[in-house]
């Protein structure tokens, strides 16, 4: 998709990366409230020899964009300064439906597109990043209930999580926005694919632990600055041989992308209908069933509909 060429962040990185301090903006809920994303984030790019960058952040428990655009608080963040780079994070679960439910996609495309419009208006050279998150953890889907609307496996909901993060990176590009994807779930899916993965989820088997947000935090970093993992030296609670595993493992997954195409998205999507996707009130901090999501999108369906009547 076509792209603005200069970005704000492209720019001040040529100049001088040592005293050139970017401002960050993360938009998404408990993924990256965990363990501190927005702080490891900048640990990262300060230990590669960057100015600290200002990471600022707007997370709600299990927020979706379609809330963080009609948030206050968000909207506020938004427009409180021009930014350099906002992250737009959608609710784990959304993209995954998104693959068989026109619905769900339709709503969560034009979420992005309005987030996107508003984040332009006050930053119009801001780099837009879509931040790919991971699949719920193999282990889950050992219940059938968990298929339901995810996949039949951990690695087919991360692809369907994919192919919905570059859709919603062409929505934005067609705003116009510079819009890029931070592969989050792809570099965790590469992990678990290894010879000795390392655990990245948590015990609910669907947010971070500490090594899942270190991952987080080297594929955002890579992704807004443009560069390498070469002069990253942050290790942060890990002991040093498992971060420079996971840095090399990170490292060979940008190398990967570099080489090969992006997926192939032929959604087509439209003005959502009165019929929005569920929207979960609580904290991601439980995993819910899917059967209890798909619920709730027929239950949404039909009181529009009775209220149409």
């Amino acid at each position: 998709m076509p792209q603005r060429a200069a970005t704000v962040a492209t720019n001040k990185i040529r100049k001088n990366k040592s005293k050139i301090m970017l401002h960050l903006l993360l938009l998404g809920n408990s993924f990256i409230y965990f363990n501190d994303l927005p702080t490891l984030l900048a640990d990262v790019a300060q230990s590669a020899g960057w100015a600290r960058p200002s990471v600022a952040s707007s997370t709600p428990g299990g927020f979706t964009l379609e809330q963080h655009r009609r948030a206050a608080a968000t909207q506020s963040r938004v427009s409180e300064r021009e930014w350099d780079a906002v992250v737009l994070q959608q609710q784990s679960e959304l993209p995954a439906f998104a693959t068989s439910d026109a619905v769900v996609r339709n709503a969560t495309l034009h979420d992005v597109e309005a987030l996107t419009r508003d984040i332009v208006r006050s930053s119009p050279r801001a780099n837009v990043v879509l931040f790919q998150t991971w699949a719920r953890h193999e282990r889950l889907f050992a219940t059938s209930a968990w298929r339901v609307g995810y996949g039949a496996n951990a690695s087919e909901m991360q692809e369907r999580i994919a192919r919905w993060y570059d859709a919603a990176r062409d929505v934005a590009a067609l705003v116009p926005a510079n819009a890029t994807v931070a592969r989050v779930g792809d570099a965790w899916r590469a992990n678990y694919a290894s010879a000795a993965p390392i655990m990245l989820h948590d015990a609910d088997l669907a947010h971070p632990a500490y090594a899942g947000s270190y991952v987080a935090a080297l594929c955002l970093y890579a992704t807004i600055f443009q560069t390498s993992l070469a002069n990253v030296t942050f290790d942060g609670a890990l002991e040093p041989g498992v971060a420079a595993r996971l840095r090399a493992l990170v490292s060979a997954q940008l190398s990967s992308e570099s080489k090969v195409t992006d997926r192939t998205v032929s959604w087509t999507w439209s003005a959502p209908s009165t019929a929005r996707p569920p929207v979960r009130s609580a904290s991601e901090n439980s995993a819910a069933s899917p059967c209890c999501l798909a619920v709730a999108i027929l239950v949404g369906a039909c009181v529009v509909a009775a209220l149409l009547i």
